[in-house]
Parts: C-alpha cells; sequence; structure tokens
C-alpha cells in the first residue's frame, strides 16, 4: 500500500512533532484508526471520502480488499516522523512493519469553504424540500429520522425525544447559558462508533457554520457558540464521535458533508444536487441520515430567527 492523500492538519503536526507516536484504536475493512493522545488518526482506502486528520491510502495490488487482513492488532504501536508512517504489529517473536511513505501526496483542506456562488434563497428552500422528501423515502429512519418526521417512538427513542427538543430550542435561540447541558443530556445516544445524536449535532453544527455565511453573519460568534455546545462531550461518547463533534464545531467535517452543504447553498445543476445527497444519506448505517436530520434542523433554525 502506499499513501496517496493527507489532511493538511494532520501533515502540519506531523512536520511540527506535534504527532509523534500512536497505537492502533480500530481496524475495519476500510478505515484502520489510530490514537495518538486524544486524537484520532484514520487511515482510508481510496474509495472512502477525504475527512480531517486522515490519510487515503492506496493498494499496490488489486489483491488487496481492506484492512483486515493485515497483520496488525488493537494496540500495535504506530511511529509517525518525516520519512513517513509506520504500524509495528509483534507477533511472538516476529516483528511486522508497514510503511508508508507520506512524500509527495496531494493535500486535502478540511476548513469551510466558502468561495461559491450563492444560489437564491427560494432555490435554497427548494432544495431543502427536495432533501426532506428524499431523506423520508429512501433515508433510514431507525436513529434521528423517527424523531424527525414524528413516527412511532420505540422506547429508547420516546426517552431521548424530550431531551432532543429542549436541544433544539437552545440551539435555536442560541442560548449560551444552557446548550452545553443540553447536549451533554443527548449525547452519544444510539449505536456504533458515531452515535444518531453526535451525527445530528455534527450536522447542525455544520449548518450553523455554512448558514452563518450565506448570510453573511459574523462567524465567530456561530463558532463560539458551536464550541459551547460541545464543551463537556469529553468521555461521553465514543472516541471517533469526539473527534468528529470538535472537527464539526471548527466548520470541518468529511468531503460527503462539505459538498452536499455546498451544493445546498450554491449555484448547482439538479443531478450535481441529486448526486450529492445520494452520496450523502449512504453514509454509514443511520449516520448519513442522521447528518442529513442535523443539517436541516440547523438550516430551519437559522432561517426562521
Amino acid at each position: 500500500m502506499h499513501a496517496i492523500e493527507i489532511c493538511s492538519h494532520l501533515k502540519r503536526d506531523i512536520e511540527t512533532g506535534n504527532i509523534r507516536r500512536g497505537q492502533i484504536h480500530s481496524i475495519f475493512s476500510r478505515a484502520c484508526n489510530i490514537i495518538s493522545h486524544d486524537r484520532l488518526v484514520t487511515l482510508l482506502k481510496e474509495d472512502k471520502p477525504m475527512a480531517p486528520y486522515c490519510i487515503k491510502v492506496k493498494p499496490y495490488s488489486q489483491n488487496f480488499y481492506d484492512f483486515n487482513p493485515l497483520i496488525i492488532y488493537g494496540g500495535s504501536s504506530v511511529n509517525f516522523s518525516l520519512k513517513g508512517l509506520r504500524l509495528q504489529s509483534q507477533v511472538a517473536s516476529f516483528t511486522h512493519n508497514i510503511d508508508f511513505d507520506l512524500h509527495n501526496l496531494n493535500m486535502w483542506k478540511p476548513q469551510p469553504i466558502f468561495d461559491f456562488k450563492k444560489d437564491k434563497l427560494e432555490n435554497v428552500y427548494k432544495k431543502m424540500e427536495i432533501s426532506y422528501h428524499y431523506l423520508y423515502h429512501k433515508g433510514n429512519l431507525e436513529g434521528m429520522g423517527a424523531l424527525f418526521f414524528n413516527l412511532d417512538l420505540n422506547q429508547a427513542q420516546q426517552f431521548i425525544s424530550k431531551r432532543l427538543i429542549t436541544f433544539i430550542e437552545c440551539a435555536k435561540k442560541m442560548d449560551k447559558i444552557h446548550i452545553s447541558k443540553a447536549t451533554s443530556s443527548i449525547i452519544g445516544f444510539g449505536l456504533g462508533l458515531t452515535p444518531s445524536t453526535d451525527d445530528f449535532i455534527t450536522g447542525l453544527m455544520i449548518a450553523n457554520v455554512y448558514f452563518a455565511d450565506y448570510f453573511n453573519k459574523d462567524k465567530r460568534d456561530i463558532l463560539s457558540f458551536n464550541e459551547e455546545m460541545i464543551k463537556a462531550v469529553a468521555g461521553k461518547t465514543t472516541l471517533v464521535s469526539e473527534n468528529q463533534l470538535r472537527d464539526a464545531a471548527r466548520g470541518e467535517v468529511n468531503q460527503t458533508v462539505r459538498n452536499y452543504i455546498i451544493n445546498l447553498l450554491s449555484v448547482v445543476d439538479d443531478q450535481g444536487f441529486y448526486s450529492g445527497l445520494e452520496d450523502l444519506v449512504r453514509i454509514g448505517n443511520t449516520s448519513g441520515s442522521d447528518l442529513l436530520c442535523g443539517i436541516l434542523i440547523g438550516a430551519s433554525n437559522i432561517l426562521n430567527s
């Protein structure tokens, strides 16, 4: 395998020595997570969308399908340097190394992109309506979707519903006094590496940032509110989700989510918008649908404020 693309934030931290060592946190078919301090670095297969603090890799051989067959395990050591990245696994007396050259890679910048031609507000409303319908008919509503569309709720969803309403009200009012407590009351609800409520909050924060720019508002106020929203999440959800939330508070998110929110607010042809919407909803099991719920609620909060 060889690396083909790297997040600019990660490259900077490797070059400055802020990240030198880590351990394998978790391994999946198309991703391998490395923990260094409280930050996750993710190796992604080339068919996955780029994201903050990630390195995209490509196999030398077509016989390589996923990370699972590699001789690396949770807790295996990882070394970062200017020369590259080394995964090291000890099996009995045998040491197995996998090296990645980090020179001459494509650079991916995770920062929000605002230099697009803004669409008319009436067209933004139309695209939101299209998104609502697509989510209802083709999204996975087992997470936040049932709450979003007021469908029959299971016991767990009933438990979280009142707390979620309180959170949405605090977010709509930009209530910095109560938002952190409201977030803490719903954080980590749901299954998976990024639970449903966490994906929802991620989408809402991304909508906050991009709609603030659309309406030429001072983004410093929005960024400060987002930071306040998630200031107490440490240790209350998965490490993967915690990293995602901290990135999203700055408006930084994976390429698929970023493409969708830009398409929502910019002049784009119908095919391009539908394609981006489909890509978003396809993320994970319920993650894409939960992210879209958060974006639409965040957008509605700002549009109705």
